[in-house]
């Protein structure tokens, strides 16, 4: 679980958490609209933690 903390760039109200286990049941169909951005930062954690998690 990677946490993402509320900032006014990804416009989120709490901290929330990525959970790269989650990746492979996600539809891309609830990907409708745009909530936020997450930083560069996050990005990379999120990208590393899901390249654990299929090695």
């Amino acid at each position: 679980m990677i946490k993402i903390q509320p900032t006014a760039e990804n416009s989120l109200d709490l901290e929330l958490a990525g959970n790269v286990l989650q990746v492979p049941s996600v539809a891309l169909e609830r990907f409708v609209r745009c909530r936020g951005i997450v930083s560069e930062e996050v990005m990379r954690e999120l990208l590393a933690g899901l390249i654990i998690y299929i090695m």
